[in-house]
């Protein structure tokens, strides 16, 4: 996916294809104050994602070169001079400790564990707006639908009173807690999604709202839960996807698992065959452990990016997404009715659930020791 939050209408050109797609109703769909508290989490959210994936891999990292460090202390070559300068092997395990430890607990987030805090705050805020945008715009569907001055004239006070209610309740130091606790998810709702009574619907606006909510809330989630499994290739690249980092580590963790086997049975095999030789097997059984650290790195940091479990909920939700497409353009849908509506909670119901899917499966993510 080259480009974010179209459905918001963040970018350039956005606000000429909805109005070129929904002629009468465009600037009734365009929430500028909305568009502009979201941004403010957008970037926060981006800033301190980098910053807490930075530190789980600075961590994981530190672990490894701490391990590192104790294997090459243990070679036939370092051993010899530690044993001549008894100071070089006291010096190598203050280094080790003091790296091991540093390593785990950044890995963990006990230091500098806020930046995934914060991060998550932002997160869930900012897709917190993007359902209040597509719920609020459905549950005035007969203002934007009617055309009378009234109608529309009441639409603005609607938007800004459910954009304060939002934030009022998004500020408070316990909302995060709040949608984790949500077993039932009874705050999936910000507004009441149902068709009015006595509401005057005009049938060509009430198609151009449906072309809109199809087109920037159902394609576009399909479209972004697919793009984590397009391969674009290049695990440092800023555009690789969760799939590239995936087969990335899977790779290098095939590789490792290789080079872990093929050294123990060299080792073995010159032990057996060569046993006048000792000091050449402990070269290939080191060539074993260091591939073992290798495995270890690779698995924990599979672990605490969550690789697996986001590849999953992304699966799971795009069959909801598919499951509400069906029933958002089944014929009973087709004028603004109860069943319409039905497909519009389905659909605000599964982004609420991989939203919040998203936040446990984070928050649990940890280091695997």
């Amino acid at each position: 996916m080259d480009k974010f939050n179209s459905d918001l209408l963040q970018n350039d050109g956005d606000k000429a294809f909805l109005r070129e797609i929904c002629p009468d109703i465009a600037e009734m769909l365009i929430w500028d104050e909305l568009r502009a508290s979201f941004d403010a989490h957008e970037k926060l959210d981006v800033r301190d994602k980098y910053l807490s994936a930075k530190y789980i891999t600075i961590g994981i990292g530190l672990i490894v070169m701490s391990l590192l460090v104790t294997l090459a202390t243990t070679t036939p070559i370092i051993r010899v001079h530690v044993a001549a300068n008894p100071d070089l092997g006291r010096d190598n395990a203050i280094v080790a400790i003091t790296v091991l430890i540093f390593g785990a607990l950044l890995a963990r987030g006990v230091i500098m564990g806020n930046s995934r805090d914060t991060w998550l705050r932002h997160r869930i805020v900012a897709e917190r707006l993007r359902q209040l945008n597509f719920q609020v715009l459905a549950a005035n569907v007969n203002l934007i639908c009617d055309t009378s001055v009234r109608a529309q004239a009441q639409l603005a006070p609607n938007k800004r009173d459910a954009l304060r209610d939002f934030k009022f309740s998004a500020d408070q130091g316990s909302y995060i807690q709040s949608v984790i606790d949500d077993t039932s998810l009874d705050r999936a709702s910000l507004a009441q999604l149902d068709v009015k009574k006595d509401a005057v619907i005009d049938h060509e606006r009430w198609k151009q709202f449906k072309r809109y909510y199809e087109k920037l809330r159902l394609d576009w989630q399909e479209q972004y839960a697919r793009s984590f499994f397009a391969q674009r290739g290049g695990f440092l690249r800023q555009s690789s996807t969760s799939i590239d980092k995936y087969f990335a580590l899977k790779t290098v963790q095939m590789f490792a698992t290789v080079g872990l086997f093929l050294f123990q049975i060299v080792a073995v095999l010159l032990l057996f065959f060569v046993p006048s030789q000792p000091e050449v097997s402990q070269w290939f059984a080191i060539g074993a452990s260091a591939s073992t650290v290798v495995i270890f790195g690779t698995s924990a940091l599979r672990d605490t990016t969550a690789l697996t479990g986001e590849l999953t909920r992304y699966r799971h939700y795009l069959s909801h997404i598919e499951k509400a497409r069906r029933m958002f353009s089944c014929e009973d849908a087709a004028t603004c009715s109860a069943d319409a509506m039905r497909a519009v909670r389905e659909m605000e119901d599964a982004a609420y659930f991989e939203m919040r899917e998203f936040l446990l499966l984070r928050k649990k993510v940890d280091l695997s020791f």
